[in-house]
């Protein structure tokens, strides 16, 4: 009789387990697998540039050296001879990225291997050609040519935009973020070059205002990241492990609670997504400390998915302070050619491009015997004194993020992409 006992007891106990587990929020799961949904809605796309890019992969020659970038400290350093050589020997590649930029529209045929992961191998060879086009921009720094500076800058927001408007998830947008951010390490260097007329200094922002705007909200790409990390679960996991431990339903519910304030958060103004007192960035950090329980697999995959998702927030913050910096540096230097002297505060120039988005304020903004001083709070939105940070938009305390003067760099194997 007690062997019984303890048997319906264990038995009683497994049963409260799997409700436990089939317990909490319940989301919709997707009808299709949205990868196929994707393609199928871009099928029909006129004037694609993905072919291009192909045909660009095909014909590179050898690969980035990281030791060439850690080796140089500012973009008007000179360019190491192998990677002058890198960039010679794949003028084709450069060609055929040019001719890929100025099509309307890109989109790569995505396919899921047989563990159910999307393959998305042409990221990374798209953020390969566009540090090819970062380094011959970077020649045409050496070299003082702004026209064709002003050219590889365009090329190089032509092709994060391309990425943007690929699949919405998080890699396609964290990718063109970093795309963008190239063209702004590069983009006020010609305001060094005193020979540069100013004349030549207004064509030259007239060519590159356009690339500074803001990258698109991050609410598309979270939310079919969302859709995708679901359908996943359904494409790898057996049938019996979704009805038991982790039904689809339940991994939906659990995104869905954790995504939810990050949609609404994503949809607001960057100053607001930057604002640690707004309620929807304490509630998205309050879910991101969260501990979930071990044995609920649905609210850990959720969880795990969380910080990395909201990161992408201030990462998107970042681009946007260099954006926006970038920007007010050539306003500035045209203001002062317009004018013959600097002004007085950043007001002046009357734009919402001065806003530094960590402080909601205007970049911190000071004159100089010979010239003068920009930079963001960062993300401690304490001004600092303009002590250079290239890895601002962690969370580095006691820091700025300095547009000009052009900042030497204390550690050689940072960058300033995000």
């Amino acid at each position: 009789m007690r062997k019984q006992l303890v048997g319906l007891g264990i038995l009683l106990l497994f049963v409260l387990g799997l409700l436990w587990l089939q317990s909490g929020p319940r989301g919709p799961v997707p009808p299709a697998d949205p990868i196929v949904r994707w393609n199928a809605e871009h099928a029909p796309m006129e004037d694609n540039a993905a072919d291009l890019y192909s045909a660009a992969f095909a014909s590179l020659v050898g690969e980035e050296d990281r030791a060439w970038s850690e080796n140089r400290c500012r973009a008007t350093d000179p360019v190491p001879p192998e990677a002058a050589a890198w960039v010679e020997q794949n003028q084709k590649a450069l060609d055929l990225v040019r001719e890929a930029s100025e099509q309307p529209h890109c989109w790569f045929t995505l396919v899921r291997d047989e563990r159910g992961d999307v393959s998305l191998s042409h990221i990374e060879q798209v953020r390969t050609l566009a540090k090819l086009v970062r380094w011959r921009a970077l020649l045409a720094v050496q070299q003082r040519d702004p026209t064709t500076l002003a050219d590889l800058v365009i090329t190089l927001d032509r092709v994060g935009r391309h990425v943007d408007s690929g699949p919405p998830e998080l890699i396609h947008a964290l990718v063109g973020m970093t795309i963008r951010a190239m063209l702004c390490d590069v983009a006020t260097a010609p305001m060094l070059w005193p020979e540069l007329s100013s004349e030549d200094r207004a064509a030259y922002l007239a060519r590159v205002t356009p690339t500074f705007d803001s990258p698109p909200p991050l609410t598309e790409a979270l939310a079919g990241e969302k859709e995708l990390v679901v359908w996943t679960h359904v494409a790898r996991s057996s049938a019996a492990l979704r009805m038991v431990l982790a039904p689809s339903s339940r991994v939906a519910g659990e995104l869905e609670r954790y995504f939810r304030p990050l949609l609404e958060l994503a949809a607001k103004p960057v100053e607001q997504q930057c604002d640690p007192a707004d309620p929807l960035v304490v509630q998205v950090r309050a879910l991101e400390v969260e501990e979930p329980p071990r044995g609920n697999i649905p609210r850990v995959t959720a969880s795990i998915l969380l910080p990395s998702a909201s990161r992408s927030l201030v990462l998107r913050a970042r681009l946007i302070a260099q954006q926006r910096g970038t920007r007010t540096v050539l306003e500035l230097f045209a203001y002062q050619d317009r004018t013959g002297a600097l002004p007085d505060s950043l007001e002046t120039l009357a734009g919402d491009f001065t806003i530094d988005p960590f402080s909601g304020r205007p970049f911190v903004y000071r004159r100089t015997d010979d010239g003068f001083t920009l930079y963001s709070v960062g993300v401690d939105r304490q001004d600092d004194g303009g002590r250079h940070d290239p890895k601002f938009g962690k969370d580095n305390k006691g820091r700025d993020f300095v547009f000009w003067p052009i900042p030497e760099c204390e550690d050689r194997s940072a960058t300033s992409q995000p």
